[in-house]
């Protein structure tokens, strides 16, 4: 239920500054180019929306399980060890992103007195993708371990 609740709102906003980068890079070029008065913010804002879309598109991946995998041999051996496979790679998944979201806190924590160039932001904002969006795949992973250990959802169905 959280992963369904968690996952239209991620959709939505990797969406959303996908489509904010766009627009902006677009303005930054007529105003550079066309009409020549350069947006100084530009570059800088759409790197951080480019960051916060790439962080979550990776969650979203995660969500799909999308990311690319080899699994020729695991699919050759019976089902029973292929979901024991599974679980076990899910849990080494989510020991990682518990890992990415700890030391990605610590980074993040650590930037918020650096002060960015032209925006005046703390620089932990931009680093805060990091963190969260491992909490997201650390989510995601979970959820569809419990999905696969508990029978109500079977390995390699969507």
């Amino acid at each position: 239920m959280l992963k369904r609740i968690l996952g239209k709102g991620v959709d939505y906003l990797a969406a959303v500054l996908l489509a904010l980068m766009t627009v902006l890079v677009f303005l930054q070029v007529l105003f550079r180019y066309w009409l020549e008065l350069p947006l100084d913010w530009g570059e800088e804002v759409s790197r951080y929306l480019f960051i916060w879309s790439a962080m979550l598109g990776a969650a979203i991946a995660t969500k799909r399980r999308a990311h690319f995998g080899i699994d020729f041999l695991v699919k050759a051996l019976p089902s029973s060890v292929e979901v024991s496979i599974a679980v076990c790679v899910n849990l080494c998944i989510c020991g990682l992103m518990a890992v990415v979201a700890v030391q990605g806190t610590k980074l993040a924590l650590m930037n918020l007195s650096q002060i960015s160039p032209t925006l005046a932001i703390p620089m932990g904002v931009p680093y805060a993708a990091i963190p969260a969006c491992a909490l997201l795949m650390l989510i995601y992973t979970m959820s569809e371990t419990w999905g696969i250990v508990s029978g109500t959802k079977r390995e390699g169905e969507d």
